[in-house]
């Protein structure tokens, strides 16, 4: 470009002026040619480099030796600025990192702003057309990849030939199948002017520039701003070039086709000396991005600058070109206040143009701007890793309308009938529009059959009630029909003579109202549809009407079934009827119940509603009576078909109105009634619509409400506000409705407040105020405490009665089961277990030979002497103890303590459950023990005085028998017996003496134990016999555990953990009191437990141990002041950050050495109680495998209930061997645990131990079902979804996981089935689900204080 120099001093001496140059950071220029055909600007930039020292690069101006510089540029790390250069690879800055673009017209930007556009439009499916070539490929790439990220659609891509003309691409059929496929069609081409005029030439030809078409032309140059192409070379407009783009839309910058850029470039450059004609204004872009490349290029540089005061910064071009993302400045032409000019920067420092859309319109000289297209930046957005520029663009409309459609609405993506018609088959329509109209005939037809059956119905009349069909009761038959009743039984003999009463058919019982009839009664269509609903309904709570007798004699008679318990009038005004809130809560509801079926039926409202309108049945229920008759009476007594009621016995209780039926009325009503009484028989009936009669209805309910729940009406006893009236005087002065009293609540203090204000609305004076009846229904169900009819309320007390007694009922034999189980424990205790089961089978025991067994005698040396000195209870106390520990010693071996006999104290073992020869073992370890328990046994009354007692074993066959009725008792005979006591009587203090018998089979089968020879000893009844001592057992070698290996140094250093433990005691606990090794199914020494190492020497202990509890001491105190900080977590927060949705936090994981370390196992073998194997390690995966063999078979001992199970728990210590609290679980909500596994069930275990040794066994479980296979299953369990355990067993009262308290995690099985098992563990964690609010699944309870807070 001609005079780029001059443009460059230009930018340059105005950033001197603005003070971004200066004498610390000024800018030198050098140009030269960097196009031409053998890749000169890779040269010349080598040479600017090394040879001229050149730090920073503008250019090349064209796309190929911009790629290589750029590359250069990164490995050399200066900065790099393109001006012109459009190609999309430039925007991958994982190759060109210190590139930065200020070129308007990139192939990338203005894909993005088509892509735009398509969206703002609602077009997802288009068509692209291009050409051959490598420079169309490449922009048709780029335009897909951006198609796809917006979710664009390219149903087809039609490719002409690079240099095809319009002709070539009629012939080529392509265009036929855009018109099968698409309405919106982009296109790109690699000369945009000169194929896109052939395309649309093409187009035009065929018929398909039509305004169901849309074509879309980016306008992509390759350098300088081309003419139109309808714009000739004079610059003239060809108007049949430009006819030929009718209906396509030109994608380019905001100035793109307007000359608004011209103007005040050439007075911008004018200024400083330089004319126009020097410049070569066709490439007016390149000289405006030139200027705007280097005053980014300043701009980023003295920002680095100024930030780091390092000079040589300017030339980082790693760090410059971080400094240029997401900058915004002015450029050449901004002052003008184009918007071209202001020049913006994206997060991968490409410039971000406007853009605009233009609508080609045939008629007229200049294209129209229909949409301009903003960016605006994304926040919390990496254009690095996420590969965009981390900004959009906001579609503003200019103008609407402009699209020449009849509704000048831009066609859809797909027409309505589709691209080939196949959606507008008409011949459905047809059928379905003949369907419609025989569909309305049919209806039409319907309606007037309908009216017609209607008319029919209406004709027959169904409540119309014939004299001859009924017979009136007179007052002596009324009596005698209800004489069976009992006054006392029925409480309504006060009310039910009031009526008049007649017989209907065989049975049918009603009462009934009585009018004069003077004229025959018309009806017209409206009464009889009254009548029908009124016939037809059917309620628990609406008395029956039975018909209407009318048009025969000098009466019309109005029928209603019979209610032999009166009205609630009768009840409320009887003193000799208490009347609780219960019955309160019945009446009011079942009146409730009843008129809202009326509101919700066609009658709509009830018109008459009153105590005495309200009938009370056998059942106790109330019934509406009535309902619906009101307003046609008054217009038949209006008419003079019939005249006032006939009252029996001139008794005012038994008319449908009474004389304060005025009070019940509200006042809308009265007034009415009133006027419509005034009005002549010609004139028109005034008429309420129907919402107004339902709010007259919650009015007199209100009034009804009222008197149930006070026995008298709503109005002050006397003298009030308006004068001392009887209630004659009231009525009277209510009656024409001009006047109103409201009823108000004389003691508000009886009620609930609510029903207080209740009973004021329904008696507001706007009826618009007024209640509905369900709202009216529903407050009082909930204040009332309604719970259903009396006879609803009676069953409910009867079933909670018989609920409780079946209660109590289980409570006793849960009692006496209790005691069985104790009784059948203490019977157990006393027998063998076979032996009582046949005892409480009624059943004889046979007695039974035992063909091997041993037998052992103790005796106390000096009982007699120390029975002299001691007090009877004192020598109770003493052999107690000793036997409460002879007991304990037989309990860990297969032996039966048979009998004790003062001193003397015998077992066997072999009996009653045979165990082949290990008899001779268990009674052998049996005395050591017994030995070495009186050792060290201290006499509770004489600390000073040892207990020594003889001991004398032998073996050979017994046979057992249970002798005695009365007391039974479980016996062994045989000389075996006799000769065990012999030895123990022969015997020795403190010394076992033992038979040659037994010696020689103890000596067969069991050789570690140790025995002397005594000799030759009497034996009474046998005779000198050899016998020997038993002296010790040898320790078998105990085999190791897998221990990891340790140096020589490491073993001289003491073991800190088991040291803690052996300072601090047994009171340390392991889990499961198994073998703490988790790899290891070996015991580590007799007493199963690591920690408990009893040879270890004292001065090792000394030596190490101050040390270490030095060191303990200071851990813990420092977590005792952690701990206490726990009793402010809800005044502050605990945590900094509350998780996010979808948190994981991996809390177990085995991908280090030293994490299966954090795990001990156990199993039942473990606790001598069965046979199953487990063990845990870390396999190559870096994942745990928990496997094993369970077996159910169990120790015979008597003692053990049940085996088979193995666990796995988590071991994680603080100071003194304590176990780490999981705190940070509080806020999250799931445990998750990722696993896989065989198709068992396991359980997981949560354990929150405190202070108190008995809720140790306490634990939160769940269970978790592996599914088999080899794929990976993720369990998310919710914490509200574990339930208390106590020792395995699930209880009735259950309390929420305390999270902060949980210590330990644990997964075992125990599902009863024999065989392998296997799991493995990939990671153990906890998971946070804002979704899931609920705080615990079942029924919970206050915890007691002694669940405090633990350490």
């Amino acid at each position: 470009m001609p005079k780029a120099e001059a443009i460059l001093d230009i930018c340059r001496k105005e950033l001197w002026n603005e003070g971004i140059l200066s004498d610390d950071f000024d800018i030198d220029i050098m140009s030269a040619m960097g196009c031409g055909e053998a890749f000169e600007g890779v040269a010349v930039a080598a040479d600017f480099f090394y040879q001229r020292n050149a730090q920073v690069f503008i250019g090349p101006y064209c796309n190929s030796e911009l790629d290589a510089v750029a590359k250069m540029a990164a490995y050399w790390n200066v900065p790099i600025i393109g001006y012109m250069a459009s190609n999309n690879i430039f925007a991958d800055k994982n190759i060109y990192k210190t590139l930065a673009r200020v070129s308007l017209r990139t192939t990338n930007s203005l894909a993005l702003s088509v892509a735009s556009l398509l969206n703002h439009y609602g077009w997802r499916r288009v068509a692209i057309v291009t050409n051959t070539g490598g420079l169309a490929f490449e922009r048709t790439s780029a335009f897909e990849e951006i198609f796809h990220q917006k979710r664009i659609n390219v149903v087809k891509k039609v490719m002409f030939d690079e240099f095809a003309d319009s002709k070539s691409m009629i012939s080529s059929g392509y265009i036929d199948d855009l018109k099968n496929n698409a309405r919106i069609i982009i296109c790109m081409f690699s000369s945009t002017r000169e194929l896109s005029k052939e395309f649309m030439s093409a187009v035009h030809t065929l018929g398909y520039n039509t305004h169901e078409y849309v074509y879309i032309l980016p306008w992509l140059q390759a350098e300088s701003k081309d003419l139109s192409p309808w714009v000739g070379a004079d610059g003239k407009i060809m108007q049949d070039v430009k006819d030929t783009y009718a209906n396509s839309i030109i994608i380019d910058d905001i100035n793109g086709f307007d000359n608004t850029l011209v103007t005040p470039f050439k007075e911008r450059v004018e200024a400083n000396g330089i004319t126009t004609d020097q410049l070569n204004m066709a490439n007016i872009y390149g000289y405006i991005h030139l200027y705007d490349a280097l005053k980014l290029y300043a701009l980023a540089a003295r920002t680095a600058l100024n930030e780091t005061m390092n000079p040589n910064i300017t030339v980082d071009g790693r760090f410059i070109w971080n400094k240029m993302r997401r900058l915004q400045f002015s450029g050449l032409i901004s002052a003008a206040g184009i918007s071209s000019g202001l020049v913006t920067m994206d997060d991968l420092g490409e410039r971000a143009g406007v853009y605009g859309a233009f609508y080609v319109s045939p008629n007229r000289d200049e294209v129209s701007k229909t949409v301009e297209m903003i960016p605006y930046s994304l926040d919390n957005c990496d254009g690095v890793k996420n590969k965009s520029g981390c900004f959009e663009l906001k579609v503003n409309d200019v103008i609407t309308g402009f699209w020449p459609s009849p509704d000048s609405r831009l066609p859809p993506e797909e027409p309505a009938c589709g691209f080939r018609n196949e959606r507008c088959d008409y011949t459905l329509y047809i059928i379905l529009g003949i369907l419609a109209i025989l569909f309305v005939f049919a209806i039409i037809a319907a309606l007037f059959l309908y009216r017609i059956l209607e008319n029919r119905a209406l004709a027959k009349t169904t409540w119309r009630v014939f004299r001859d069909d009924m017979r009136v009761i007179s007052e002596e038959e009324m009596k005698s029909m209800l004489s069976i009743g009992s006054s006392k039984t029925k409480m309504s003999n006060i009310g039910r003579f009031n009526k008049h009463h007649a017989i209907i058919g065989t049975n049918t019982h009603a009462s009934f109202h009585m009018y004069p009839q003077r004229r025959p009664i018309k009806f017209n269509r409206e009464d009889m549809q009254t009548l029908n609903s009124i016939k037809q309904a059917v309620h628990d709570n609406l008395n029956p009407f039975l018909g209407m007798a009318f048009n025969e004699k000098e009466e019309m008679l109005l029928l209603w079934k019979f209610c032999s318990r009166g009205t609630v009038q009768d009840i409320i005004y009887n003193d000799e009827v208490a009347l609780d809130a219960q019955f309160h809560a019945a009446f009011v509801r079942d009146i409730t119940l009843g008129l809202e079926y009326l509101h919700l039926s066609p009658i709509g409202y009830h018109g008459s509603l009153s105590p005495w309108s309200c009938l009370i049945d056998r059942n106790w229920m109330v019934k509406l009576t009535d309902y619906g008759i009101a307003n046609p009476l008054e217009r038949w007594t209006k008419q003079g078909s019939i005249g006032g009621e006939t009252l029996k016995g001139e008794e005012d209780k038994s008319g449908a109105l009474q004389a304060t039926s005025v009070l019940y009325c509200s006042p809308e009503m009265l007034k009415t009634r009133e006027q419509n009484r005034r009005r002549g028989t010609q004139e028109n009936w005034l008429k309420q619509n129907q919402n107004r009669k339902q709010l007259s209805d919650i009015y007199s309910f209100g009034v009804v409400m009222y008197e149930i729940l006070f026995r008298s009406l709503p109005y002050p006893e006397g003298t009030d506000a308006i004068g001392n009236f009887t209630p004659q005087e009231l009525v009277e002065y209510l009656k024409d409705g001009s006047k109103v009293l409201k009823p108000s609540i004389q003691d508000k203090s009886k009620i609930h407040p609510d029903i207080a204000s209740l009973l004021q609305d329904c008696w507001s004076a706007n009826p618009e105020l007024r209640p509905s009846i369900r709202r009216v229904r529903l407050n009082t169900e909930q204040y009332l405490k309604v719970k259903g009819s009396l006879v609803d309320q009676m069953m409910r007390m009867m079933e909670q009665y018989a609920n409780n007694l079946e209660k109590i009922v289980q409570e006793r034999t849960g009692m006496l089961e209790d005691a069985n189980k104790r009784a059948d424990k203490l019977l157990s205790q006393l027998l063998p277990a076979y032996v009582a089961n046949e005892l409480k089978m009624g059943r004889a025991v046979a007695p039974k030979m035992f063909k091997h067994a041993s037998v052992l005698f103790t005796d106390i040396v000096g009982f007699t002497n120390m029975c002299a000195s001691s007090t009877p209870l004192e020598v109770v106390t003493l052999l107690n103890a000793i036997y409460t520990g002879f007991d304990a010693i037989i309990a860990r071996h297969d032996s039966y303590k048979v009998e004790t006999i003062g001193d003397a104290y015998m077992v066997v073992s072999g009996i009653p459950q045979e165990n082949g020869m290990r008899h001779l073992m268990h009674l052998a370890d049996v005395s050591l023990e017994l030995l070495l328990y009186l050792a060290s046994f201290e006499v509770p009354h004489a600390k000073t005085q040892r207990v020594k007692i003889r001991i004398g074993m032998h073996t050979g066959a017994v046979a057992t028998g249970v002798v005695g009725l009365t007391a039974p008792r479980y016996c062994l005979f045989g000389d075996t017996v006799n000769v065990a006591s012999r030895m123990e009587s022969t015997g020795q203090p403190e010394m076992i003496q033992v038979s040659e018998d037994y010696k020689l089979a103890l000596d067969k089968h069991y050789p570690e134990f140790q025995m002397t020879l005594r000799g030759k000893t009497d034996i009474k009844g046998k005779g000198e016999c050899t016998t020997y001592w038993l002296d010790d057992k040898k320790e078998e070698n105990q085999k190791e555990s897998f221990q990891p290996s340790k140096s020589k140094d490491e073993t001289n250093e003491l073991d800190q953990p088991s040291i803690i433990s052996k300072i601090v005691g047994t009171s340390l606990r392991g889990i499961n009191k198994g073998p703490p090794n988790p790899t290891s199914w070996n015991y580590v020494n007799k007493h199963f437990r690591e920690d408990l190492e009893t040879d270890m020497p004292l001065d090792e202990i000394v030596d190490g141990g101050g040390k270490i509890l030095a060191d303990e001491t200071k851990k813990f105190a420092q977590e005792m002041r952690d701990a206490f900080t726990i009793r402010d977590f809800y005044d502050r927060k605990m945590y900094d950050e509350i998780p996010k949705a979808d948190e994981v936090h991996l809390e177990f994981d085995f991908k280090t050495e030293n994490s299966i370390s954090q795990w001990r196992i156990g199993c039942d073998s473990f606790e001598n109680q069965g046979y199953s194997k487990c063990e845990l390690f870390r396999t190559d995966r870096n994942t745990a495998m928990f496997r094993g063999c369970l077996s159910n078979e169990i120790f015979k001992d008597g003692k053990v209930p049940r085996a088979g199970w193995a666990t796995m728990k988590s071991n994680v210590n603080r100071s003194f061997d304590r176990h780490k609290v999981f705190k940070n679980w509080i806020p999250f909500s799931h445990l998750l645990i990722k696993c896989r596994g065989d198709g068992r069930s396991y359980k997981v275990m949560l354990y929150c131990p405190n202070y108190v040794a008995e809720t140790w066994g306490d634990s939160y479980s769940f269970p978790l079902h592996t599914h088999g296979g080899p794929y990976w299953q993720y369990e998310k369990i919710p914490f509200s979804k574990f339930f208390f355990t106590v020792g395995g067993r699930i209880q009735d009262r259950q309390t929420p996981v305390f999270k902060e308290h949980i210590k330990a995690i644990s997964i075992g099985i125990m599902d009863r089935i024999e065989g392998e098992f296997q799991m493995e563990i990939d990671y153990i964690g906890v998971f946070h689900d804002p979704a899931h609010t609920e705080k615990f699944a079942y029924e919970s309870y206050v915890i007691p204080m002694v669940s405090a807070m633990a350490l």
